[in-house]
């Protein structure tokens, strides 16, 4: 799905606490800077030789399987914690993304052990 495609889905925040408002932003699950860290950890044990070539960091933050659409006002709330992404809220093939690019453990609290099933 391209970022066109779900900026015409809407805010999955509708209803919620607050009112909609505002021009619509994408949100991403697993945050930006989740991602870049361990990406940045997975580069270090490769140069070492530790382990394998890591996974391209753009594309990670690229990925569509990672977004949500929100709102601006709503996202707001979302990066401050008062309106929390729900299973139901994420999008489609979101736990193939966090397999493939193993960030299971820098998943948001309330989705940690919900994915493990």
């Amino acid at each position: 799905m391209t970022r066109d495609q779900l900026l015409r889905k809407g805010c999955f925040a509708k209803g919620r606490q607050r009112k909609c408002d505002g021009r619509l932003t994408i949100h991403h699950i697993v945050s930006q800077q989740r991602i870049r860290r361990r990406h940045a950890s997975l580069l270090a044990a490769y140069r070492r030789g530790e382990g394998p070539r890591p996974w391209a960091l753009q594309a990670a933050l690229k990925d569509a399987r990672n977004f949500a659409v929100a709102c601006w006002g709503c996202h707001q709330c979302v990066e401050a914690g008062s309106i929390v992404v729900e299973l139901l809220d994420l999008p489609n093939g979101f736990h193939s993304f966090v397999v493939e690019y193993g960030l299971g453990a820098d998943l948001p609290r309330n989705l940690a052990g919900a994915l493990d099933s």
